[in-house]
Parts: structure tokens; C-alpha cells; sequence
């Protein structure tokens, strides 16, 4: 038997890390009406403040394109547009959001190789000429800067890059993706200094104390740590590897039991020791890697995002759910009702209705045990 007492006047913080921000589909999906009818409804009833997706800046969304060498708008023959990602970004203003912007990834015009992945062709391949790469970003940021102010942006959060330990997401190497990491902060700095820009966002804890050296020693600015973690992480991470046979045999398997009960909480408690002083931020993470899994519809997502979201208390300075919806075309959009995809809140269905899923109960839940903890009730992760 375990004996145990609570002071009731003992009063604990209890912040709503996990409302910092929600994962979503690629960027060119936040120009669908149905994509936005749930993106706001994950707003007001679940709270989340901002939003972060992938292909910001992928050929999809028209942002740079080589021009003849006449074309008086053009700069170095290529030309800039911006007019999709201002249509995104009005969108999430206009119902109280901010994007959490996810800089990548790689427009055609700029890359050094033709590497893509996923459905939408993400390019994944570092910049030919970072002189015109540094020209791009700051011309972007610069943009964003005269269309919503200065005092709005430097509200908002600048993470270069996603998953560059993955060489499905980045076809450099380590130290390739530090170089991007320089260039990239410079250029964004280079027009607001109070600009915040971290990173490595990478999966599985992978390089933080890395990115913090490289920082240090090149006398860089880091404003803040991300990172990405899921349960099936657990033989990666212990193993520092990053062969995906052993994961994808269990998941297959459906033997979920063998994901560690504690793994979410060990990692997070791992990423806030390395991160040290600077904010810590998991911009994925969901109790399932897979794009489908039938748990994603199953009380067992419910219950295991209670648990997380409360293990993790005092850890991670803010959380993002990947995803919000169904609407989801990594790997083409799937059709039918509650076909295990990886959205947590809402499916989305033919007719355009959407239904509620179980970890949108979750997550409701612990917006009311609040007004428990406030009354003293401690951290259940404590225990």
C-alpha cells in the first residue's frame, strides 16, 4: 500500500501547454473551406492558438518562380508570390489564430535536386545558392512585416525546417542542415532581431544538444528548442538509431502493449534537461505515428492523450497534436468515415459534416479538471 497526503492549500500551475498549437495537412489545405470550417471549431471548443503545417513553401503554393531575364519584378531571373500564404495567414488572424511557421520546404526554383516526398511532392533537398535562398527568406519575412506589423510577427514562432534527421525530409547531412539553420536565422533576424527562430525539429530528440553547441560556438541566435515524438519512437530512441524495421514490425503487429507506458513522459523529461533554459516545444506528437492506424478512433487514443497531457505537466513549454483533422493527403486522401486516420478531433465525412473523436473528449476533460487543480488538486504526474 502506498500512503500519500495532498495539502489543498498547496495550489499548482496547471498551463494548457498542449492549446499552444495544433499539427494540420500541408499548407495548400488551409485554402479549403471545409479544412477551415474545422480548423475553427479546434479553435473555440479545444482552444489551440496556433497552427503548423508542412509545404509553406512548396511548389503548390506559387511561391517563387524563374522568370525571363526581362521581367522587371524578378530578382536573380526569379519571382516572388506570396498571395496563398497571405490568403492562409488572413484566415487564421481573422478567427484568432497564428501560424507556427514551419520554414520549408524546398521551392523547385531554389533547390539543388529534384528529391520529393509525399503525395504533394515536398522537395527535400538544400538550396543551391544560399545567397539567393538568404534573399528569398528575407523578402518573405520582410513581406509578412509590412502586411501584418511588426508587433504581430514577432509574436509568432520561425522553426527552420522539419524532421532533418529523416532522410525522407532532408537529403543533407547534419551539418548541412546547421548551415541551413545559419542562413536562415541570419536572413530572418537580419530584419527583426526580436524575430523568434529554433529549431532542429527533428524526430525523436534527435541533435538538440547539437543545434544548442552550434549556436553557441557560431555565436547564432536560438530562441527556442523543437523537436517531434510518438510512442513507437521508443526502440529509435534508446537505440539512437534510426531504422524504421523494428518500429513498423510492432506496429503492424498491433502489439501497442509493447510501446512503454512511460516512453512520452521519458523523452519529454530527456528534451527539457538537454533544452536547459531554452523554451521546449514538441511541434508533433500524437499516440500513433501512422498516417492510419485504427487507434487514432479507438478510446485508446482518448485515454493514452490524458495521460501524456498530464504526464508531461512542468515539461514542454507547449504542445502541437498532429492533427486536428482527417482532411490529410500525405498519402492521398483516404475516403470513407473513422478509417483510423491520423487526425484526433474530428473525421472528416463525404458529405462535408465532420464527427467528433475520442481524443477531442480527452482533451475536453482536461480543460475541466482546471477548475479542479486550482483548488488544489496536484499534478498527476507526480504520481
Amino acid at each position: 500500500m502506498i500512503n500519500f497526503t495532498i495539502d489543498t492549500n498547496d495550489k499548482t500551475e496547471f498551463p494548457h501547454y498542449w492549446e499552444n498549437c495544433v499539427g494540420s495537412c500541408h499548407a495548400y489545405t488551409a485554402l479549403r473551406e471545409d479544412y477551415r470550417k474545422q480548423l475553427k471549431k479546434a479553435h473555440e471548443e479545444l482552444g489551440f492558438r496556433s497552427v503548423r503545417f508542412h509545404g509553406l513553401f512548396n511548389d503548390n503554393m506559387s511561391v517563387c518562380s524563374q522568370q525571363s531575364s526581362s521581367d522587371p519584378s524578378s530578382v536573380d531571373n526569379l519571382a516572388y508570390n506570396f498571395a496563398n500564404i497571405d490568403n492562409i495567414f488572413d484566415f487564421l488572424l481573422s478567427i484568432g489564430m497564428k501560424p507556427f511557421v514551419e520554414i520549408g520546404d524546398m521551392p523547385g526554383c531554389l533547390a539543388s535536386g529534384d528529391e520529393t516526398f509525399f503525395n504533394y511532392k515536398m522537395n527535400i533537398t538544400p538550396p543551391t545558392d544560399y545567397g539567393k535562398w538568404n534573399d528569398f527568406i528575407y523578402t518573405f519575412i520582410e513581406h509578412l512585416g509590412d502586411r501584418y506589423g511588426r508587433q504581430e510577427i514577432t509574436s509568432w514562432l520561425f522553426e527552420v525546417w522539419n524532421e532533418p534527421n529523416m532522410a525522407i525530409f532532408w537529403t543533407g547531412t547534419k551539418d548541412q542542415y546547421f548551415e541551413l539553420y545559419k542562413n536562415t536565422v541570419k536572413a530572418i533576424k537580419a530584419y527583426d532581431s526580436q524575430l523568434k527562430v529554433g529549431g532542429p525539429a527533428t524526430s525523436c530528440n534527435a541533435w538538440i544538444p547539437d543545434l544548442i553547441q552550434f549556436c553557441k560556438e557560431n555565436k547564432l541566435p536560438l530562441d527556442f528548442i523543437t523537436t517531434h515524438h510518438y510512442p513507437s519512437d521508443e526502440q529509435l530512441w534508446e537505440k539512437g538509431e534510426f531504422d524504421f524495421s523494428d518500429v513498423m514490425a510492432i506496429v503492424l503487429s498491433g502489439e501497442k502493449s509493447k510501446f512503454g507506458r512511460d516512453i512520452m513522459k521519458k523523452m519529454a523529461f530527456k528534451a527539457h534537461e538537454q533544452a536547459g533554459n531554452y523554451p521546449l516545444y514538441y511541434t508533433e506528437w500524437n499516440p500513433s505515428s501512422m498516417i492510419i492506424d485504427d487507434i487514432h478512433d479507438e478510446c485508446y487514443s482518448a485515454s493514452m492523450t490524458a495521460k501524456i497531457l498530464s504526464d508531461n505537466d512542468g515539461l514542454v513549454d507547449g504542445y502541437s497534436f498532429w492533427t486536428f483533422s482527417d482532411i490529410f493527403e500525405e498519402c492521398g486522401q483516404k475516403a470513407g468515415v473513422f478509417y483510423g486516420g491520423l487526425c484526433g478531433h474530428w473525421d472528416c465525412i463525404e458529405t462535408g459534416e465532420e464527427a467528433e473523436k475520442n481524443t477531442l473528449s480527452s482533451k475536453s476533460w482536461l480543460n475541466a479538471y482546471e477548475k479542479y487543480k486550482n483548488k488544489g488538486v496536484p499534478s498527476l504526474s507526480k504520481y
